[in-house]
């Protein structure tokens, strides 16, 4: 099953739920499960990314040691708040 498939699944039981904590739920679950979905795309970017030249990846702001750090993450890891984190924390280590 895919996650649109999952997901339109929730949205349906959610839709039609009756207890406003029952929906409530749903649409943590579905929140949840679209940030997951969306955290394998990063993954499956950054993984791709590692086949740049050093010159792409400077380019765009970022080095292969970063790129291999970012795909390693696991997806219950928010990619873009991690990269931030970890670059303000260089910036003030600098």
């Amino acid at each position: 099953m895919t996650i649109s498939t999952l997901d339109g699944r929730i949205e349906r039981l959610e839709n039609t739920a009756g207890h406003s904590a029952t929906r409530r739920a749903l649409s943590i679950l579905r929140a949840k499960l679209n940030a997951r979905a969306k955290e394998r795309r990063h993954r499956e970017t950054y993984r791709r990314m590692l086949d740049f030249d050093e010159a792409i990846l400077r380019d765009i702001g970022t080095n292969r040691e970063e790129v291999r750090w970012v795909a390693s993450l696991p997806v219950s890891i928010d990619s873009e708040a991690a990269i931030a984190k970890e670059r303000a924390q260089r910036a003030t280590d600098a």
